[in-house]
Order: structure tokens, then C-alpha cells, then sequence
């Protein structure tokens, strides 16, 4: 039964360290579309501002 636990050990690692890359590929990818939408939304409003002072 010792035997498992020795084997597996060596396999513990591996999800860990799919699940913390996936962890961060998400987070960053979460950053980058958070960063756009609020530039386009500046834009909206800049565009706003601008067709409010040519009338």
C-alpha cells in the first residue's frame, strides 16, 4: 500500500500546476478585457462630448 503513495507523489504536482496556469492565463485575459471595455467606453464618451460641442 506504500507503494501508492510513492507513486502518486510525483503526480500531485502536475494538476497543481495546470490549474494554477490556467488560474493565470484567466486572470490576465480578465485584466486585458476590463482594460478595452473601459477604452471604449472613454471613446463613447469622448465621441459624446464632441457631437455635444459642434451643435
Amino acid at each position: 500500500m506504500q507503494g501508492w503513495g510513492v507513486a502518486l507523489l510525483p503526480a500531485v504536482p502536475a494538476p497543481l500546476s495546470v490549474l494554477g496556469a490556467a488560474l493565470l492565463v484567466c486572470g490576465s485575459v480578465r485584466r486585458q478585457t476590463s482594460a478595452h471595455i473601459l477604452q471604449v467606453i472613454e471613446m463613447q464618451k469622448s465621441e459624446d462630448r464632441a457631437r455635444s460641442g459642434k451643435k
